[in-house]
């Protein structure tokens, strides 16, 4: 657990699928109680033969929501 106003760092080791697909996923905290708390955490990618354009691209639009 945390303090009020501590700072922890998360990571998360994903696999992606065997086909090529865009791929989402979204993750909630919540506090020992149930509680969620924060913003929703996003996990958006493009799984493709290669380069990153597509996935630059998504997360533009992302962002201008």
């Amino acid at each position: 657990s945390l303090a009020p106003g501590e700072q922890t760092n998360i990571s998360v080791d994903i696999t992606s699928p065997a086909v090529l697909k865009i791929v989402r996923s979204q993750w909630r905290l919540f506090t020992p109680a149930g509680v969620p708390f924060g913003d929703p955490i996003w996990l958006i990618a493009s799984v493709e033969e290669g380069g990153l354009m597509g996935i630059t691209q998504q997360l533009e639009q992302c962002h201008s929501l």
